[in-house]
């Protein structure tokens, strides 16, 4: 299942589970359907580059 929101994540911490902030309130004043920070355990991780 692929879940999408007009939050940008801003960090994501590994651990069990993984704790995922994004750049909604109370970072900002930004409204979001998800809670902030939230945590998540997911089926696969897809690594990125840093650019």
């Amino acid at each position: 299942m692929e879940l999408t929101s007009t939050s940008r994540v801003l960090a994501i911490y590994p651990g069990t589970p993984f704790t995922v902030v994004t750049d909604a309130q109370p970072i900002t004043g930004a409204t979001s359907e998800w809670a902030n920070p939230f945590t998540a355990e997911p089926d696969a991780v897809t690594p990125f580059d840093r650019r």
